[in-house]
């Protein structure tokens, strides 16, 4: 009986997500990434954790969320350039989609730091997509995949 109530809790937590995760993998299908930017990792967090990519090959990590959480798929990409340099193709991923940009952050876009460089979110029918370019060397989820000399791209979509 306890099994099955917190069955139905699961249940009524996560229709509030409205999608699972293949609807997350088809949004990031649908963005025009440039071709020199290099798929280098994959990440899905979703109940039951299922490999649901059609990137075949390529390493991923398949995460069973919490109960709170609602599904979301990561891509990261690693591209030469500077987070500065980057910023208006990664604006454009979004806005050829037919996202409307929602949200920029750019206070770290021009300068060599670490961590952030800068990023910019869109919506689109209720689905939400986070660009996020992290200076050359960092490695923001620790899944060591960072690369000295370029930087790292993680393209987000999730519910908005």
């Amino acid at each position: 009986m306890r099994l099955s109530a917190i069955a139905a809790l699961f249940a009524i937590l996560l229709a509030g997500c409205g999608q699972g995760p293949e609807h997350y993998v088809g949004v990031l299908d649908e963005l025009s990434v440039p071709a020199d930017w290099q798929l280098v990792y994959l990440v899905v967090d979703a109940p039951g954790a299922p490999d649901v990519s059609g990137d075949p090959g390529v390493p991923r990590k398949l995460e069973d969320c919490a109960l709170i959480s609602c599904p979301w798929v990561a891509r990261y990409y690693l591209i030469d350039g500077q987070p500065i340099d980057i910023y208006p193709t990664a604006t454009a991923l979004l806005t050829d989609a037919g996202f409307k940009v929602t949200s920029e952050l750019t206070a770290g876009c021009d300068r060599p730091e670490t961590g952030l460089g800068c990023g910019v979110k869109g919506a689109l029918d209720g689905d939400e997509v986070w660009v996020s370019i992290f200076h050359p060397g960092e490695d923001p989820a620790g899944l060591g995949i960072a690369d000295r000399d370029k930087s790292m791209v993680r393209v987000l979509a999730q519910k908005e």
